[in-house]
């Protein structure tokens, strides 16, 4: 055995303490510098040695799958450093995100070749199946959660990819592609519609708890996403449909690994998909309110300085509350009434405003009651499980990139579109 050979050996073994140190340390790991240079010298020596021929089959195996996971560490390490994923594992667009495409397609092309090419050579030396299809998902998962943001600019690339995640049955794609063909551009309600079909046929069969929930949630994000794409296109009575459907689907089996107060909350939120779309507006309604703010009353300050900035552009005819009302029918009566008579829905999105009953309560009363809805998010943070599901499609206004002399004339064109 000479000194390659012995070498592509060893370096199976190296990767193996790198990887436990990657699950010990959970997200620390990826912005670790000295990780960061070890997978990438890795890496290089995994390209060297790729070529290079032992008799030993299983350890071949084993050598191309230790291979594919480094490759798919690396984009992991290179998306966190470069701004494509938070902290707080939220995608992103970085400014100068074109600046990487072109590496980024090379590497998800390089970890998804080093599995097909053993695929169909005469020594059969392919991984397991399930495990075959574990790399390829998550190397496509990574890239089609960076195409969501530019699929208009990287479409061939980003429906090259998504075809690749059909076949593997990732949810998270299917997803994906129902929004590309929702979108004003790529408008394809029938095939939409088909895809959300294919996807709720794949049983829900993840290794953990986890997985299951992210899949259940992954089907469910696919209704709301058609949801609103036949909404916006006037497809009313196919809307309906789809609300129905996914009332349907909350009350399977599938999703007991929802907790009860979480299945409870999408079943109103669906419940008021199906008046949005079983109403209809037989004239122009005149309105007492330009905008309603939905806010959490431990975000008083921060409403009241989108109030202050959006009376500053002119917008004058604002409901919001500001003084402590007591709880009951009178309260109500007035929330709802401040609502229908808003032209615009205005929803300040904060951790603590997404977990207020009142604020999800308002929104599925507007949501119902098919408002205009801007949702305006107030730092970085992951949103819960509720709000992406009512607001699937719905253009969230980030704080960081819109100030508020650019929001105030986003629903100022709302309210004249009105």
């Amino acid at each position: 055995m000479n000194q390659k050979e012995r070498r592509k050996y060893q370096i199976v073994e190296e990767y193996a303490h790198f990887f436990e140190a990657k699950h010990k340390e959970g997200n620390a790991f990826y912005y670790n510098s000295v990780y960061e240079l070890q997978c990438h010298n890795l890496l290089y020596e995994f390209r060297e040695l790729r070529n290079v021929f032992v008799n030993d089959i299983k350890e071949t195996k084993l050598f191309y799958y230790t291979y594919a996971d480094c490759v798919l560490t690396y984009i992991e390490i290179y998306l966190r450093k470069y701004k494509f994923i938070s902290e707080n594992n939220i995608y992103y667009l970085p400014n100068d995100y074109q600046n990487h495409m072109p590496l980024l397609f090379k590497l998800i092309d390089e970890g998804l070749e080093i599995i097909d090419k053993y695929e169909e050579n005469p020594y059969d030396l392919k991984l397991p199946i399930d495990e075959h299809a574990r790399i390829k998902r998550l190397l496509i998962q990574k890239i089609i959660c960076v195409l969501g943001y530019c699929y208009d600019e990287y479409e061939e690339k980003f429906l090259q990819y998504a075809l690749i995640g059909i076949r593997l049955h990732s949810i998270q794609t299917f997803g994906a592609l129902i929004e590309y063909y929702c979108s004003n551009n790529h408008l394809n309600l029938k095939k939409a519609k088909s895809l959300l079909e294919e996807c709720l046929e794949i049983p829900i069969n993840g290794t953990t708890a986890a997985n299951k929930f992210s899949q259940v949630v992954g089907k469910l994000n696919s209704f709301s996403i058609l949801f609103h794409g036949l909404i916006n296109n006037g497809e009313y009575k196919d809307a309906l449909s789809v609300a129905h459907q996914c009332r349907d689907y909350l009350s399977s089996e599938e999703t007991s690994i929802l907790t009860d107060n979480l299945k409870k909350e999408m079943l109103d939120i669906t419940s008021a998909f199906i008046m949005q779309s079983s109403k209809k507006m037989i004239e122009k309604p005149k309105y007492s309110y330009d905008v309603f703010i939905s806010y959490s009353s431990s975000n008083n300050e921060i409403a009241g300085l989108v109030e202050a900035g959006l009376r500053k552009n002119n917008i004058e005819k604002i409901w919001r509350d500001k003084k402590a009302i007591e709880g009951g029918d009178s309260f109500l009566e007035e929330i709802i009434n401040g609502i229908d008579n808003s032209n615009v829905f205005l929803i300040v999105l904060t951790p603590e405003s997404e977990d207020s009953q009142w604020v999800r309560r308002e929104l599925t009363y507007a949501i119902s009651n098919n408002k205009t809805i801007i949702p305006y998010k107030i730092g970085k943070y992951e949103s819960n499980a509720i709000i992406k599901f009512a607001l699937n499609v719905v253009q969230i206004v980030d704080s960081e990139k819109t100030n508020i002399d650019e929001l105030a004339m986003l629903i100022k064109e709302k309210i004249n579109a009105n």
